[in-house]
């Protein structure tokens, strides 16, 4: 044991002991980024983030209404008055949610991959419209103060629309 020597690299330097210092939380979890970190994040991720949003929202706040249609159908009801005062009636204001999760789970993903691909699809054509024509890309034109709808413009939107509702029709198929 007498004849051991410390372990040495190649540059006969004592190897260290790794460092017991703690480093910011923020540089190991995901889960607590820094201001920076969240900021472009936000930006990168900013039509996911906007479309994902406004869905959640509107299907919340037009569920209720979906409801009453749904359950005026259902059951008959004369009026849509009677029909509200019914479900308040028998089941609360919890009554003019129930069975939302579903939808708002579907919908907020459909339309969130909706919103992305357009977005992607819609740089994309720009791209390839700005190459093709020799021209400015449509979305610079359409960017300008005062500028009026082009052929180009028209053509990249269309075409990225058609690509979005193509792509969407595959994956809400399977729900509808």
């Amino acid at each position: 044991m007498a004849g051991l020597q410390p372990r040495r690299d190649e540059g006969n330097e004592p190897t260290k002991k790794p460092s017991t210092e703690k480093p910011e939380m923020s540089k190991l979890s995901p889960l607590a980024p820094t201001s920076q970190q969240a900021k472009l994040w936000a930006k990168y991720y900013r039509t996911a983030i906007a479309a994902g949003s406004s869905s959640i929202l509107s299907t919340f706040v037009a569920y209720p209404l979906d409801s009453i249609k749904t359950r005026m159908q259902a059951y008959r009801f004369q009026h849509f008055t009677s029909c509200v005062q019914h479900t308040y009636k028998t089941e609360g204001l919890k009554g003019f949610w129930r069975g939302s999760l579903a939808p708002l789970a579907s919908v907020t993903v459909v339309r969130t991959i909706s919103f992305s691909i357009y977005q992607k699809a819609k740089y994309k054509f720009s791209s390839v419209i700005g190459q093709a024509t020799g021209g400015d890309e449509p979305l610079v034109v359409v960017n300008r103060p005062g500028s009026t709808p082009t052929l180009g413009t028209v053509t990249c939107f269309a075409a990225a629309g058609a690509t979005t509702g193509a792509i969407i029709t595959a994956i809400a198929c399977e729900k509808e």
